[in-house]
């Protein structure tokens, strides 16, 4: 009998490509894999129509989804989107500019369930378009591990926001 609940194994972990560049061209992907969180947000307006005072019609406007990614080890380029700064891996430098980083990125990654029935199910999640939210705060600390928040808006991409699908590979 196959697996009729399911827990999170493990944690959204993938890689980020900026949109601009050729799908080939992997000089400027942000590599996540050290996620321990990883959590959806869904926001939108609604009206709705009622008959004989039942709501019967539901409109929804202004849809707007947000991921954040939790991690306890991050690395530069990711140090830098969660500071609303860049990174230039030529230098190994990060610069915090007066204008706010525009690069969209797109997001693909894997994450495993476990079944009641001990099978594992292996899901890849796309998401064609997100952007970086930079109003963010970083804390060090050298008392106490922190954890890192990189916080993303999702985009519309061929009218969808995100896919999840089973995972061929």
């Amino acid at each position: 009998m196959a697996a009729k609940y399911y827990a999170i194994k493990s944690c959204v972990q993938g890689k980020l490509h900026d949109v601009a560049a050729e799908p080939e061209d992997t000089t400027k992907d942000v590599d996540i894999n050290f996620c321990n969180t990883f959590s959806q947000a869904r926001e939108s307006d609604s009206l709705s129509a009622r008959a004989d005072g039942v709501e019967v019609i539901t409109l929804e406007s202004n849809v707007k989804y947000t991921f954040t990614l939790g991690m306890e080890v991050l690395t530069e380029p990711v140090m830098a989107m969660i500071m609303g700064a860049e990174y230039n891996k030529d230098t190994n430098t990060i610069t915090a500019k007066g204008g706010a980083p525009t690069t969209v990125y797109s997001f693909e990654g894997v994450f495993t369930l476990v079944g009641d029935d001990g099978s594992k199910l292996v899901k890849k999640m796309t998401i064609g378009k997100c952007r970086p939210i930079v109003n963010n705060t970083i804390d060090f600390s050298a008392i106490d591990l922190s954890t890192f928040e990189l916080q993303f808006t999702m985009l519309i991409d061929n009218n969808e926001f995100f896919k999840i699908v089973n995972n061929q590979a």
